[in-house]
């Protein structure tokens, strides 16, 4: 039988910097920044500064990482 391909190939502007898990991205995915779920939280300073340099300001941190319990949109 055939089987389906459960995860998709993804740009590297939609991977975590952090852990590599895709970060919901809005902007990524070609939406308005205004729809991203990190225009709605705050993130802590040191995990935003524990973002490697060469990622900084081109890839985003996913949910998880920000600190934030569940998935896009939970707040803490």
């Amino acid at each position: 039988p055939d089987r389906q391909m459960t995860t998709q190939i993804r740009k590297p502007e939609q991977i975590c910097p952090l852990c590599g898990g895709y970060n919901h991205c809005a902007m990524a995915a070609g939406l308005a920044p205004e729809g991203c779920w990190c225009m709605t939280v705050s993130i802590a300073p040191e995990i935003l500064a524990s973002v490697p340099a060469e990622a900084a300001g081109k890839r985003c941190i996913c949910p998880q990482c920000a600190g934030l319990k569940g998935d896009t949109g939970s707040e803490r």
